[in-house]
């Protein structure tokens, strides 16, 4: 669990997981890691109607990137100014 100051907030730097080309988390540190722990110890459920469905082993790619808490708070900013709405 990372450390977090009396106000509340985590100053540490974050690190950034990439699932699939759409899909991106950020966590800090601390937490990423332990993510990426449970995640060595994962298999994948295929449910593929009319099939059987199966266990396979985990056998996809996961980017990792770590973000200084400069980069973090930039791109925070960013979504505020947006207002968080996409312009795609």
């Amino acid at each position: 669990m990372p450390e977090v100051p009396v106000n509340g907030t985590y100053r540490g730097n974050m690190v950034c997981i990439k699932f699939s080309y759409d899909f991106e988390i950020i966590l800090p540190l601390e937490d990423a890691n332990a993510l990426l722990q449970i995640l060595g110890k994962a298999e994948i459920f295929k449910s593929n109607y009319p099939n059987d469905p199966y266990v396979e082993p985990m056998n996809k790619e996961i980017s990792v990137r770590f973000l200084a808490r400069t980069v973090y708070e930039r791109l925070k900013l960013n979504f505020l100014r947006n207002d968080g709405n996409e312009t795609h």
